[in-house]
């Protein structure tokens, strides 16, 4: 069956990404594909222009009930 692993990335200009790796990285682990995750983006990443979420897949992508489906939201600087 299909997992994912979330790992977040940041940029200054939108075309090269570094990978963010967290102090405990354990959180990340890999998930279902039929699991509800919700992934907090580190502290760190508020120093960048863009941040993503990245979703690493893994084993078999056809198996019966596996699906793909991401949605995010965000906040715009000084909206809280």
């Amino acid at each position: 069956s299909l997992t994912l692993t979330p790992r977040w990335a940041v940029s200054d200009d939108a075309s090269t990404w570094e990978v963010v790796t967290v102090q405990n990285n354990a959180a990340n682990v890999a998930i279902s594909a039929t699991a509800t995750l919700h992934s907090v983006a580190p502290m760190c990443v508020s120093g960048k222009k863009w941040v993503r979420c990245e979703f690493l897949s893994a084993g078999a992508t056809a198996a019966a009930g596996d699906f793909k489906r991401f949605s995010y939201s965000f906040l715009t600087p000084g909206s809280c």
